[in-house]
C-alpha cells in the first residue's frame, strides 16, 4: 500500500498539491485524470520521491520499485535506471537501441535487448 497523508506541494508560491491524502492499495492499478495544472505529475513526483513536500508518505509490504508509471507523453531520461535481475544498468545503454523516433515498439525493443543483454552479463560474473 503507499499512504498519503497531508501532501502539500508549493512552487514558489503556487500550491500544487493542498492537504492531499489517500491509500493505494496494493494489487490494484490507478489512473490519475485531471486537467493542466490539476497536480497529477507533481502526485507522481510525490510518491516517487522525486520532489520535497510535506507531510507523510509510507510505503506498505512494498517498495519503491515496486512503483510502475506510464506517462501519457513518452519521455526518456538517460540519467534513470533500469533494473534488470536486480541489477542496475543506465537508461543510456539502452537509448542506442532506439530510432530518432523512438515509437513505443523499439522502446519495448530496446528494454528487452537491453535486459537480455544485462542478464549474460550477469551471469558471466
Amino acid at each position: 500500500m503507499i499512504e498519503l497523508k497531508h501532501i502539500t506541494k508549493r512552487y514558489k508560491k503556487f500550491p500544487a498539491l493542498i492537504d492531499f491524502s489517500y491509500d493505494f492499495e496494493n494489487g490494484n492499478a490507478y489512473g490519475i485524470l485531471g486537467v493542466n495544472g490539476a497536480g497529477k505529475s507533481t502526485l507522481i513526483n510525490c510518491i516517487t520521491q522525486n520532489v520535497l513536500f510535506d507531510g507523510e508518505l509510507n510505503y506498505i509490504d512494498l517498495s519503491i520499485w515496486d512503483i510502475g508509471y506510464v506517462p501519457q507523453e513518452l519521455a526518456i531520461y538517460p540519467e534513470l535506471l533500469l533494473m534488470c535481475d536486480k541489477e542496475a544498468i543506465e537508461v543510456q545503454k539502452i537509448l542506442p537501441f532506439l530510432s530518432d523516433t523512438w515509437p513505443l515498439c523499439r522502446i519495448g525493443r530496446a528494454v528487452i535487448r537491453a535486459s537480455q543483454s544485462c542478464r549474460q552479463s550477469c551471469n558471466k560474473s
